[in-house]
Formats: structure tokens, C-alpha cells, sequence
């Protein structure tokens, strides 16, 4: 019978075992002269600094000499007790497959030899793992004609099937139900079965009660457990000569066709074996924000070799969200970016971490949500442009990274220097920002006609406003009638600024900031909500505006676009519409007409206009 050694724990103290050997197994001899002293400390350090990924320097294996190598060099200097390394044995397996109805992903070699896992599939791949559709696996530790002598001593096994767990969530095997039978030779030579359920004891009590009961002629009674890394672990409750142990699963924690098993192994004497490290879970502190960074803390916990942080946000120059994880020595990181990619201020960042120990790693921390924010008062706004429309200002400028929000000033240029007041009526500034602009575009209407502006910016974070920008000028434009046709004319003029005839009411949506401006009919006292007088009482200087690109032709809605009724049903085969302010071209334009016949019923007529220059 062949076994082997599938672990050792090293430790610094003496302690009481039936076998002790002693040695000096310390990690950090970087020069390679048979001791560890301030000369590897200093191979390592001058490795770090220079960013070099030195093999002699990675005590830790990750690839990487780091902190971490660091570390561990500065631990080993303070060893001084004795060693002592305990040994677990494990059985090695001589034969491995599927069992019917089981489709395998991987290597069946690279999982006996623990250099990789395997996904097992039912035969119907499209069906969850269930009773109806398991899976498994058959392990064959001697041969069925094996001599007594020759058959293995077992005494248990571990399954780790690895489950991805999410933060406060307990960690787990991915391995909800099941079984593994087992058999073995009995101590008069015949063969035997004994089957142990693959579900912890708090969910399947009822089922282990009667798996004793079965076993109770044999004294036998087995157990099973999940150990803190997600390892199910299957105590025969004695030690037997097993010939083989097929393992059948039936359930998984989550719906789907495949289960991963990543490493199985069986063990001669399971009071020695050596169980894996009860990793405590940070518990992360709240994070703390700087300029385009984050800084994460928690407490320190025992028996791990370091932690991971998780991070996940957007970045600069990137729309979607990125992720990440970082190894970390201690129990701090300053946070500036995801995979080489700044940081920006105020969006938010999600943040966790989880102790490690090797390959074990604890459960997720709890999650903590962070914003980066400026540590001082926004720098002066740059690249402010304006450009003069009819009675009308169009200010854009720059995204800061410091600033929050904004505010646009003005003022005529030939007014005097304390004349500057803020684009938005009524606005004035608190340490709050309340009433500040969002964005980095405004339009200043209300204007007087061919008339010259002068303008700045200032910015606004949580600490306060900003200083000015330089100033920018620009000039209104007047009122340059268009001509329209009056061919057919129905709504002909009653004079400038009087409701045309044949019109009953107008109104506008409202959505995203429309309104009308420069109209008396649509101030006056008493006027309804929304009215839109000023589109049809023939007068240019009055307007219907928005500071958008569609009002109801790629997002139709009840509050976006003009309502225009008339006093009865017309024929008609155009209608025509002229811009106050011409910004660009309209591209497609989308009317909606009722009859008297059909009131209720609304139908739409859709127009592409091309490259004509009509914008309302």
C-alpha cells in the first residue's frame, strides 16, 4: 500500500505529539548563504524599489517580490524556538472516472495530482444537478481481488468544492446534497457498504439519525462537516480498509449544470489531519475619501499571511464599471485606481476585503461605499466658451475633477464691475451649492437683442466655491424675421403679439426645462400652466425653448412636445415653423393630429427633414 504526504504544519513552539521532528523551516534566505540576517532584509527591500520580480525574493510564491516577501523575511528574523512539522497522510488513489450519466470539463490527472479542478456535468446538460440528474465520481484505492494487506487504511475524506460567496454570506461547499458510498473490508475479510451523506448535520438530522441507526451493528458512526474554507469533510468515525468510494451528488447551492470539485482527498487517520485554518472575516471600517482615492482599514485577524481588497467603480476614460482584487500585507490601502485606471472624484466606489491564508481565503467582509472628494476648494474653471444667440447666451466649459457643480455670472459689458449676477434667478451661493448647475453647458436667455455680455464661471465641492474663471465675451444677435409662406394661410394675423385666428388653445410639455420665453400672453396673471400663446401670436421676439436634442421624436411621452388646437377640422398639407434661436438642423420632425370624428384616436405622421435648417 502506497500513501502520501499532502501536508505539513510547521509551528515555533514545542508541542505534545506522539511524533515529533524537529527542523528549521524559515522562509527569507535571500542570498542564499544558510541564514536569514539585515543582508536579506536588504536584498529584498532593494528588489522591491527597483520593481524587480526577483525568484530568490518571492518567499510567498506569488510571482511578485513585494511587501509581502518583506514581511515574511522581517517574521523569520524573529523566530526562536524550535520547530516542529506535523504530517498528514493521505491515500493515494489508484483509479479515478465518472460515473454514468456524468459528463467531465478538465483533467481527471490534474485533479488526483492537485494541479487543477474538474466540472462535472449530468448527461442532460441543459437540466440542473438534481436526484434526477446527478453527477459523480468513482475513486478506486485498491483493486476488488486486493489482498487484506494491501487494501488502505482510511479513516476519511475531504471534498473541496469551491462556492464563490458574496459579502455577509457564510461560506459554504457548492455541495448541498448527496452521498458517498463507500466500500470496505470488514475484519473478517467481506466486503461492506456504508453510505454518508455529502449535507451538513443541521440540514439533514433525520437522514444521519438514520444513517447511525443502519451502521449501529458496525459501531460506526460517521460525520460530516464544512470546514472554513468550504471543504466538506467526511469522518468515517473509524479507520477501514476501503477498496473504493463513489461520490454521487444530487444537489448544489446553486441552479445550474455543473459543479466544480477542485481537490479530494482521503486520509489515513483523520484525528491528525490537519484541518484548514479558521480564518476570522475583517470587519472593514468606514472608508475614508481623498482627491481621486480611497482609503480602506480594518482590524487586524489572526492565522492569515495577508488580506484582499476588492474594488469596483467606473474610471477615467471608461463608462462601464471595473473590478478588481489586490493582495495586501497589512490591515491599510490607499486606493487610486483599478487596474492602472485613476480613480474619479465623487462617483462611488463599493470596497471589501477577506483575510488569506495561502490558498485559503475567508468569506467576504462587509461591503463599504465610498466617494473621492477634493481636499480643497475647486481650482479656477477652464475652457469657458460662449456663443450669442437671439436674446440668448450659450456657456459651456470644462469638466473639473474638483468641482461638484457650477454657477455662470454676467453682466453687459458696459455695466459696472459689481453688475455680475448669477445665471440663475434668485440663486446665491452657500457652502451647500444649493440651486448650483449640473453639468457643463448652460444657456442664459432673456437677453437684450445686439448686445454685448461679458461672463465667468465658478466651481463648487463640498468645501465650498471656487475662484472665477477668466472672463469670455460674446454679443446677441436680433430679430431676423423669416419669411414664411402665406399661401392658404389658417391661423392669419391679428396683429403682433394677439392669439392667430382659428387657434382654441396651445400648450407645451414641460419636460427637461422647456419653457417659453420673452411672452406676455403666457405671463399674464391667471394664465394656465404651460400655456403656449407665444408660438402662435405673431410675434418673433416670444419663444417655446429647451436645452435639449429631442423633445418627443425618440422618446415620445405626454410631456414633451407643442399642443396646438384649432376651432374645427381643417384640411391641410404642411405646416410651418421658424427657430428664434438657430442652433443646428433638425433631423426628423414627428406631428400628432386628431379629427373631431375620431377625438380620442391620435395619429402621428413622421417626417426625416434631412439637411434643412429648421430648428423650433
Amino acid at each position: 500500500m502506497e500513501d502520501s504526504v499532502s501536508k505539513l504544519r510547521v509551528s515555533t513552539e514545542r508541542t505534545q505529539l506522539e511524533q515529533q521532528v524537529y527542523g528549521w523551516l524559515r522562509p527569507g534566505d535571500a542570498d542564499g548563504d544558510g541564514q536569514i540576517g539585515q543582508a536579506d532584509t536588504q536584498a529584498v527591500l532593494h528588489a522591491v524599489r527597483r520593481g524587480q520580480q526577483a525568484a530568490e525574493c518571492d518567499f510567498n510564491g506569488d510571482g511578485r517580490t513585494d511587501l509581502a516577501d518583506l514581511q515574511i523575511v522581517v517574521q523569520s528574523l524573529d523566530e526562536k524556538q524550535d520547530a516542529i512539522v506535523e504530517v498528514q497522510k493521505n491515500i493515494r488513489v489508484q483509479q479515478a472516472q465518472t460515473v454514468e450519466g456524468t459528463t467531465i470539463e478538465g483533467n481527471m490527472e490534474d485533479l488526483l495530482n492537485n494541479t487543477g479542478s474538474v466540472g462535472l456535468k449530468p448527461a442532460n446538460p441543459e437540466a440542473e444537478i438534481s436526484p434526477q440528474n446527478p453527477v459523480g465520481l468513482e475513486f478506486a484505492l485498491a483493486a476488488d481481488d486486493a489482498e487484506l494487506a494491501d487494501i488502505p487504511i482510511v479513516g476519511g475524506m475531504t471534498i473541496f468544492a469551491p462556492l464563490d460567496v458574496e459579502a455577509g454570506e457564510d461560506i459554504s461547499s457548492a455541495i448541498t446534497d448527496g452521498a458517498a458510498t463507500v466500500v470496505y473490508v470488514d475484519e473478517t475479510g467481506s466486503d461492506q457498504e456504508l453510505q454518508v451523506p455529502l449535507s451538513v448535520p443541521e440540514t439533514q438530522a433525520y437522514a444521519m439519525e438514520n444513517l447511525r441507526r443502519d451502521v449501529k451493528a458496525a459501531a460506526i458512526s460517521p460525520s460530516v462537516k464544512v470546514e472554513p474554507d468550504g471543504s466538506l469533510v467526511l469522518d468515517f468515525g473509524t479507520q477501514i480498509a476501503v477498496k473504493r468510494v463513489t461520490i454521487k451528488i444530487t444537489g448544489t447551492k446553486k441552479t445550474e449544470p455543473l459543479v466544480n470539485i477542485a481537490k479530494v482527498e482521503f486520509v489515513n487517520d483523520m484525528e491528525n489531519r490537519i484541518p484548514a485554518p479558521q480564518l476570522d472575516i475583517p470587519t472593514l471600517n468606514a472608508l475614508v475619501s481623498g482627491n481621486k482615492s480611497l482609503t480602506a482599514s480594518w482590524d487586524a485577524q489572526v492565522n492569515v499571511t495577508g488580506y484582499e481588497v476588492y474594488v469596483c467603480g467606473p474610471v477615467k476614460g471608461s463608462s462601464a464599471n471595473e473590478t478588481q482584487i489586490i493582495p495586501v500585507s497589512g490591515t491599510q490601502y490607499d486606493i487610486g485606481n483599478i487596474n492602472d485606471k485613476n480613480l474619479q472624484n465623487f462617483k462611488t466606489y463599493t470596497v471589501k476585503v477577506r483575510s488569506v491564508n495561502g490558498e485559503w481565503r475567508s468569506p467576504w467582509s462587509n461591503e463599504q461605499v465610498g466617494e473621492p472628494k477634493p481636499q480643497k476648494l475647486p481650482a479656477a474653471v477652464d475652457n469657458v466658451t460662449v456663443k450669442g444667440g437671439y436674446q440668448s447666451l450659450a456657456v459651456s466649459w470644462k469638466d473639473m475633477d474638483d468641482s461638484n457643480g457650477y454657477m455662470v455670472y454676467y453682466k453687459k459689458t458696459s455695466e459696472a464691475e459689481d453688475a455680475f449676477r448669477p445665471a440663475v434667478e434668485g440663486f446665491q451661493e452657500t457652502k451647500e451649492g444649493t440651486g448650483r448647475i449640473n453639468g457643463t453647458s448652460y444657456t442664459i436667455s432673456g437677453l437684450e437683442d445686439n448686445t454685448e455680455y461679458m461672463l465667468y464661471v465658478k466651481g463648487w465641492n463640498e468645501l465650498g466655491w471656487g475662484s472665477p474663471s477668466l472672463r469670455a465675451t460674446a454679443s446677441t444677435t436680433d430679430t431676423a424675421l423669416p419669411q414664411l409662406p402665406n399661401y392658404k394661410l389658417l391661423n392669419t394675423s391679428n396683429g403682433p403679439g394677439k392669439v392667430t385666428n382659428h387657434i382654441t388653445d396651445a400648450i407645451y410639455g414641460g419636460h427637461n426645462g422647456a419653457h417659453m420665453e420673452g411672452s406676455p400672453l403666457d405671463e399674464a396673471e391667471g394664465t394656465k400652466a404651460r400655456s403656449a400663446w407665444g408660438i402662435v401670436d405673431d410675434n418673433y421676439a416670444s419663444y417655446w425653448t429647451k436645452t435639449d436634442w429631442d423633445d418627443g421624436v425618440a422618446y415620445p411621452a405626454n410631456d414633451r412636445g407643442m399642443t396646438v388646437t384649432l376651432d374645427q377640422d381643417y384640411q391641410m398639407n404642411y405646416i410651418t415653423f421658424a427657430a428664434a434661436n438657430q442652433a443646428g438642423a433638425l433631423q426628423y420632425a414627428r406631428v400628432g393630429f386628431w379629427i373631431l370624428k375620431t377625438p380620442k384616436e391620435e395619429k402621428f405622421v413622421d417626417y426625416r427633414l434631412g439637411g434643412r435648417e429648421y430648428e423650433i
